[in-house]
């Protein structure tokens, strides 16, 4: 894991086609890395995995990461809420709207978009007791709800206020409660990727 790939990437979702293709300057991004609070939380998250997953002595960690939690907690506030649990693989590239956002345990691909008002986690009962599995390029609209041991395939869409509680296959549109698929449309519209 790069970190500073895993940041500029993130940090990129959140220009237009046409502003990449101009070319994007490091001043600019530095400068929407400190005016975007949802970027503060994102790299907040990728600085604590970062530290997770690279220093493996607990003696060097643990002092790091108790300044990091405190670091953390301030941009929690900041950030309109906005939660990431280190236990959350996420890909490259997301974008998350303003918060509240709650991403616990989850397994995330790359090119994702949250909303506000999202839960991804662990949950479930019986055979969908864990966590949820995310494809790439998934567009999650505000208020879903997606938890246990579900996979949701990539270029999905899911609508506002849905709670998704099975798989959802690729390319598809999927709305209500619970998500049932309405079209296969996917989410080839609603998120801009860098090529």
């Amino acid at each position: 894991m790069n970190l500073f790939e895993y940041i500029r990437e993130d940090i990129l979702r959140y220009y237009s086609k046409e502003e990449k293709a101009r070319g994007v300057s490091k001043v600019s991004m530095f400068g929407l890395l400190i005016t975007r609070q949802e970027l503060w939380a994102l790299t907040m998250y990728r600085i604590g995995r970062w530290l997770v997953c690279k220093i493996p002595n607990p003696w060097i960690r643990k002092p790091i990461m108790a300044l990091w939690a405190v670091l953390n907690s301030i941009v929690r506030v900041l950030s309109g809420n906005i939660i990431i649990y280190l236990g959350a693989d996420i890909g490259k590239g997301l974008y998350l709207h303003y918060g509240p956002i709650w991403i616990g345990p989850a397994k995330i691909g790359e090119h994702c978009n949250f909303s506000m008002m999202n839960v991804i986690g662990f949950g479930g009962r019986d055979d969908r007791y864990g966590i949820p599995t995310i494809g790439d390029r998934v567009f999650f609209g505000p208020g879903v709800v997606a938890t246990g041991n579900i996979r949701i395939g990539n270029n999905v869409a899911v609508g506002a206020n849905a709670v998704v509680n099975q798989d959802l296959p690729d390319n598809c549109t999927a709305a209500g409660v619970p998500a049932r698929v309405v079209n296969w449309r996917g989410s080839d519209q609603l998120i801009d990727i860098r090529k």
